[in-house]
């Protein structure tokens, strides 16, 4: 028999604020004017992009096309580049979690020996960039080889051949290298025995119900990418790539654990909340990815696998950036709790340019979520607590709401994608279906739409 238990302790009580529950109509038209204007500003072909909010709710809006003829939608994957570092950041901090490695040690110790690259450096060295490595992507013959021929598929050992000798001696300075992100990949194959893209999907993707999150080319696009632009030049402007016979195999293969997952936008809001908001990963592990931070330019620091968007220390927000002839940025707002994802299919324009986009959809979200005028959201509060009975698959609610409220109030399970299992009428007592092992969140939802809710875990 599977047992549960509620995060932290059998018995939570506490006093129940109301939230908002979706997006107002209007929230939902600012976001997608921002989306609209932002490819008008950049001079680009088409935008997707993606906000999870805390209780669930998800807002795509895009803009312009997917390819020639063919308008954007959410459901297009793209790949997001640099981003994948955060999974694969994730995955070793998963791993020192479970006590199976530990951030200090050396890459000899997992990884054989290559040339250029010095065994003593540690993990978390190249986690956060200080490894001194050179950044084969940097090497003139790189991109010359994988322009050559665009459907070859390169083993991710084929990079390590452009490696030159390090920059400087490791920990005495910071530079940006994604040699330091395959050695990453090699070390969690080496510790789990597994796969990394197998790795990945047990840790994160498979819990979280993202199977169109894929890493390509161990495993197949989760759905159809959204063709790639650049400026051709007049007369012809901006041309679809993929009616040139440009494909991702080279560029993407070529990346491996640097670059070379793709998502849907939505997808990719979700995973990256997950990660920082303490579901995934401990808080005191996402704690230490930004505890000692690199300056990398602008407002932004470098971290353990992830970068921080900080001004003046009113505004933090932690993810990545990425570009792979695709921009993406993919940003949590951990004072807030809601993650953003936008991404651009134009090689004209970077991730950071992106950055505006980003910031204009944080303020907008942060202030719909946290309104001056409170008066229209207040509700009466009410004491709202579980207690789980691992024996009998029951929740036993624990509230002062009297009973003439109940048929106001209603109680909605949903798992951590959100899907909904159970939304019934309130009582004090909610027997669960055959469930599996995992996460789930019991919501209160009173008539009016505001909602609070508890977690439990399911186990095995």
């Amino acid at each position: 028999m599977k047992q549960l238990y509620r995060i932290s302790h059998l018995l939570i009580w506490l006093v129940a604020f109301t939230s908002i529950t979706g997006f107002a109509q209007t929230l939902s038209e600012d976001l997608q004017a921002i989306v609209d204007q932002a490819l008008l500003d950049l001079d680009i072909k088409g935008l997707s992009t993606a906000v999870h909010l805390p209780d669930g709710t998800v807002w795509t809006g895009v803009s312009g096309l997917a390819g020639e003829g063919m308008p954007m939608t959410d459901e297009f994957s793209i790949p997001i580049g640099s981003v994948s570092k955060v999974i694969t950041a994730a995955c070793i901090l998963k791993l020192m979690e479970e006590e199976q490695l530990s951030l200090d040690d050396s890459l000899g110790t997992w990884v054989e020996s290559y040339p250029n690259i010095d065994g003593s450096i540690t993990i978390r060295q190249l986690l956060n960039h200080t490894s001194g490595i050179y950044n084969y992507t940097e090497h003139p013959d790189f991109v010359v080889d994988v322009e050559a021929d665009f459907s070859y598929i390169f083993e991710s050992v084929d990079m390590l051949d452009y490696v030159e000798e390090p920059l400087f001696e490791p920990g005495t300075d910071w530079y940006y290298s994604n040699t330091n992100y395959h050695l990453l990949g090699y070390i969690v194959e080496a510790v789990t025995g597994q796969d990394f893209h197998e790795v990945a999907k047990n840790y994160f993707l498979t819990p979280l119900g993202l199977a169109d999150v894929s890493l390509f080319p161990q495993e197949p696009f989760g759905s159809e990418l959204a063709h790639v632009f650049q400026d051709a030049g007049p007369p012809y402007g901006k041309i679809d790539l993929m009616d040139y016979g440009i494909v991702m195999d080279s560029f993407l293969s070529s990346s491996w654990t640097a670059g070379a997952y793709t998502a849907k936008p939505a997808d990719l809001s979700l995973l990256i909340k997950r990660i920082f908001d303490g579901t995934l990963l401990q808080e005191s592990t996402v704690d230490q990815m930004i505890e000692e931070l690199f300056y990398m330019g602008g407002n932004f620091d470098y971290g353990l696998g992830v970068m921080r968007y900080e001004i003046f220390g009113e505004l933090e927000l932690i993810g990545h950036g990425g570009d792979i002839l695709y921009s993406t940025q993919a940003f949590y707002d951990r004072d807030n709790d809601f993650s953003i994802v936008i991404q651009a299919n134009d090689m004209d324009v970077s991730s950071f340019d992106l950055t505006s986009t980003l910031l204009q959809i944080q303020g907008l979200v942060a202030d719909a979520e946290f309104p001056s005028n409170t008066d229209e959201l207040v509700s009466t509060a009410n004491t709202f607590g579980i207690i789980v009975h691992p024996s009998f698959n029951q929740v036993r609610i624990v509230s002062d709401l009297a009973e003439s409220e109940y048929k106001n109030h209603r109680l909605q399970l949903t798992n951590l994608q959100g899907q909904v299992l159970i939304d019934t009428h309130f009582s004090k007592q909610l027997n669960l279906p055959d469930l599996a092992s995992g996460q789930y969140f019991l919501k209160m939802i009173e008539v009016n739409g505001s909602s609070t809710s508890q977690s439990f875990i399911l186990l095995p």
